[in-house]
């Protein structure tokens, strides 16, 4: 009699931008590999960080490097995960081209550059895109440790219905890991120029319904379907920080698929380790980016709604006694009504085919960057 062998289950890409939070990002890397999924690889793309980030993950894979441990407070007790951890490091470049060969359980892309959250994620998601077994990416802020089964809840939630291109988590607080973060995603208030995350510090305890409403998934944790990407494109390098998980989502419907909620995948969330909540890195692209977006996705009155909130960003900060912020939030609101938006995401089946080796790849930096504010900004490795 003949055995049969059960399939395969699906190839899982997590992926994983870093800059210059090299201790996170290892934290992350061992809860990823101690998840119970059997089929899945981790790429993590280095935006330039400059502080020996790649040198550093390379030894923690060699076993040469303990990862830091995750808060004491997240309830993840698995001992570390077996070393050495096979690993290839690639140039941005080299990952783009789609290399050929056998693939190791951990890729290291060094991009080189500060490509923000949106370019880094897109220099992975190039790699991705061409490895033929890909079927999901699970693209994690790297400030994150996830449960050792949320990877299964993921894909179980999103095995539902072939309509199904994306699934959020119930992201947790690192620090309280009793309450929410991110039920999912959120929603989208139009009328008020907002998102609102779904039961965003609500306690676990309150039960959660599956079918929770929303517009967008949260980024800190986005389940996507590789086929999808395929169709939709990329991630908008001209957002670099804030709501260029709302864009993707938006587009992810627009091009009718459903997004998800698996309400058991767990996975525990520090925010805020890059942008401070607050900061005038957060005060510039916040308002800068809601303005492309509503330019983007909705209609002209709508983008009023956005003028208001300036005023009332404005208003807000001399309340505080900052009135230092109001020249940075008049640059962000020039930005966001003035800069040519860029459809890179429209480029991704012509980069895909017949890419020249010095290219960018399918979703392209415009020839003139959006501009940034003149004060120190990092990409948003981290969270929201």
């Amino acid at each position: 009699m003949t055995r049969v062998s059960p399939p395969r289950p699906p190839r899982v890409y997590v992926l994983l931008v870093n800059w210059r939070g090299w201790q996170d990002t290892l934290a992350c890397l061992e809860s990823v590999f101690r998840s119970d999924y059997p089929n899945l690889t981790a790429v993590v793309c280095d935006n330039g960080s400059g502080d020996g980030s790649l040198d550093r993950m390379q030894a923690w894979a060699r076993g040469e490097l303990p990862a830091p441990a995750p808060p004491a407070t997240v309830p993840v007790t698995s001992p570390p995960v077996p070393k050495p951890v096979g690993h290839r490091v690639y140039t941005r470049l080299q990952a783009e081209a789609q290399p050929a060969g056998a693939e190791a359980p951990l890729v290291l892309i060094d991009a080189e550059a500060n490509l923000g959250f949106a370019g880094g994620n897109n220099a992975g998601l190039r790699y991705i895109l061409g490895q033929p077994e890909a079927a999901w990416v699970w693209l994690l802020n790297n400030d994150t440790v996830v449960a050792p089964t949320a990877l299964g809840h993921l894909l179980a939630a999103a095995e539902a219905s072939e309509r199904i291109g994306a699934v959020g988590a119930t992201v947790l607080y690192a620090d309280a890991p009793g309450v929410i973060n991110a039920a999912g995603g959120g929603r989208i208030r139009r009328l008020l120029g907002l998102t609102r995350l779904n039961r965003e510090s609500r306690s676990l305890q309150e039960a959660a319904p599956a079918s929770q409403p929303l517009d967008y998934l949260y980024g800190a944790s986005f389940f996507v379907k590789v086929s999808a990407v395929r169709e939709i494109g990329l991630l908008d390098e001209t957002f670099f920080h804030f709501w260029e998980d709302v864009d993707w989502s938006v587009r992810l419907v627009q091009a009718g698929y459903a997004l998800a909620y698996a309400p058991q995948s767990r996975v525990y969330h520090k925010r805020g380790a890059s942008i401070p909540f607050r900061s005038p890195q957060a005060d510039y692209y916040e308002l800068r980016n809601g303005l492309w977006f509503y330019r983007k996705h909705l209609p002209f009155p709508l983008l009023m709604v956005h003028v208001v909130k300036f005023l009332a960003a404005g208003f807000n900060r001399l309340r505080r006694r900052q009135p230092e912020r109001l020249p940075l939030l008049c640059r962000a609101l020039y930005h966001g009504l003035t800069t040519p938006l860029h459809p890179s995401w429209q480029m991704v089946e012509q980069g895909l085919s017949g890419r020249g080796a010095g290219a960018r790849g399918p979703c392209p930096l415009p020839e003139t960057p959006p501009p940034t504010p003149t004060i120190g900004i990092g990409p948003r490795a981290g969270g929201k």
